[in-house]
């Protein structure tokens, strides 16, 4: 049966974290769990009943009083709490939440398993020693020396294993026990206090203040009034972010203008908070990145616009960072993050090779295995590329071995023998993974350490596929490459526009 001594610190806990929450936009784990145990654990509006009930038949009316009436202010303060900061509290993000509690253990057994790899690479050639030894000539106390080596080594190593499996115990307990909080509570806390609040006005209906009947907190016509209303208040609110999204892309794709953009985001950041609303320019960004290609080229005012908005919402984004913090702001997409911010910069790439423009720099390799030789530079870099080509097979058809003929007893004839017609056909074979560096004077492939370098002034054809290209280099010899896995829109519009390259 329920205890209103259990229940009562338990919602007082549980507003100091929804108070918390709110404020910091982004939820603890431990906070996580108590939020969802407290529902699961007081969900039960019969045996609630059954405890006021109780109450109201003991002696100690006064006591009974005092109580019933701090739970029921906690209730109301429950309410009042998640319902002032709805938007905050349905777009927690607590999936990312249970991801960091289910990884904790990551780094630990990253350098365990290091630490236990070590021993087992020095215990492997401690055994590889004395399978040898008995292949060559050897001391008996260099035997005896191995035998006590490979004894503390695999003591060493068993217990740096145990460790490990104790780390990957602790990891599997750590994601079962995440997977069953990754669900958001908020919604359905809203709604068990909204029915546990009945005792208000002594069975008053919680909307519209009129009696329900005892131990009763709501009509059934009013909640259903009340969820209709919730689901208009939605409705407006995804046309009001519909509509800020149109405009901001309008604003994109005609001239972007600062002043506008603030002005748009000062008349509904307030009712909508700023992830929504920032979540809806990147949106925006997104659309408009879509249409200013869809000819394939951009203009001079239509990369100068994409960059100025660019500009803008990484500054508002590092603005916003300093001011709630990487938990809360990770919650939102940065625009240079994403495939459409991407696409632009390719974009912009082509326009200024079409145009004949020396190009900006807009791309860099970090740490890269080639070195490029003066006036060449990256336009781009695919990695996890799958390197295909065509391999010569001959097989040979309407071959023989002749047959034997029987002249006498014991005394045979044999015919002979031909090999037949070679056929030789081309059979596609992939060679290798690696990455694919675009630059303004080749074509790089490299793999493990070996590189293949391929001229844009000597490929006479780039035929482009869904996921990939073909380019065909000139001379007789010579076969097709293929390439999995990289952007065959981009690569190829360089080749055809190579010689515009300043």
């Amino acid at each position: 049966m329920l205890n209103i001594a259990d229940i009562l610190p338990r919602y007082t806990q549980l507003n100091t974290i929804v108070a918390e929450v709110s404020r910091r936009q982004s939820i603890e784990f431990i906070q996580q769990q108590l939020v969802v145990d407290l529902y699961t654990q007081f969900n039960n509006i019969q045996a609630f009943e059954a405890m006021l009930i109780s109450l109201t038949m003991q002696a100690e009316s006064e006591r009974y009083k005092t109580l019933t009436e701090s739970l029921s202010t906690e209730i109301q303060n429950n309410i009042r709490l998640i319902s002032s900061n709805n938007n905050v509290l349905e777009n927690l993000n607590i999936e990312e939440t249970c991801d960091k509690f289910a990884n904790q253990y990551d780094t630990q057994i990253s350098d365990q398993l290091h630490i236990t790899q070590q021993h087992w690479k020095e215990l492997s050639e401690v055994n590889n020693s004395l399978d040898a030894i008995g292949f060559r000539q050897h001391t008996e106390q260099e035997e005896i020396r191995l035998w006590e080596r490979h004894e503390t080594l695999s003591e060493k190593y068993n217990s740096e294993k145990t460790i490990l499996d104790e780390w990957y115990e602790k990891q599997n307990i750590a994601r079962k026990t995440a997977e069953k909080y990754r669900e958001n509570y908020f919604p359905k806390l809203l709604s068990l206090s909204n029915k546990l609040n009945y005792w208000n006005n002594m069975g008053a209906c919680i909307y519209c203040g009129k009696s329900a009947g005892i131990f009763r907190g709501v009509h059934k016509k009013c909640e259903e009034d009340h969820a209709r209303k919730e689901d208009e208040r939605k409705r407006k609110e995804e046309i009001v972010l519909r509509t800020f999204q149109n405009s901001i892309y309008e604003l994109i794709i005609s001239g972007f203008d600062k002043s506008d953009v603030m002005r748009k985001i000062e008349n509904v950041e307030p009712d909508m908070g700023f992830i929504p609303v920032y979540k809806a320019m990147k949106n925006s960004f997104d659309r408009a990145v879509d249409t200013l290609l869809d000819d394939g080229v951009l203009s001079d005012k239509e990369k100068s616009n994409l960059d100025r908005f660019v500009s803008f919402y990484s500054d508002q984004f590092k603005k916003l960072k300093a001011k709630h913090g990487w938990d809360v702001v990770s919650e939102i997409d940065n625009i240079q993050d994403g495939e459409q911010y991407q696409r632009f910069i390719k974009g912009a790439i082509l326009s200024d090779i079409i145009n004949g423009r020396p190009l900006e720099k807009r791309f860099t390799i970090n740490e890269s295995p080639i070195i490029f030789p003066k006036g060449e530079s990256p336009l781009w870099l695919f990695n996890n590329v799958g390197y295909f080509t065509y391999k010569t097979k001959t097989e040979y058809r309407g071959s023989s071995d002749g047959i034997s003929i029987r002249i006498a007893k014991g005394l045979y004839y044999r015919t002979g023998s031909f090999k037949g017609n070679p056929i030789r056909t081309e059979v596609l074979e992939k060679k290798k993974d690696g990455s694919l560096i675009l630059t303004t004077k080749n074509i790089y492939f490299y793999c493990g350490g070996s590189l293949e370098k391929t001229p844009l002034s000597k490929i006479i054809l780039a035929q482009t596929f869904a996921d990939g290209i073909l380019i065909q280099k000139d001379g007789m010899r010579e076969k097709p490459k293929i390439f999995k896995h990289v952007d065959s829109w981009f690569i190829s519009n360089v080749i055809s526009n190579h010689e515009n390259i300043p």
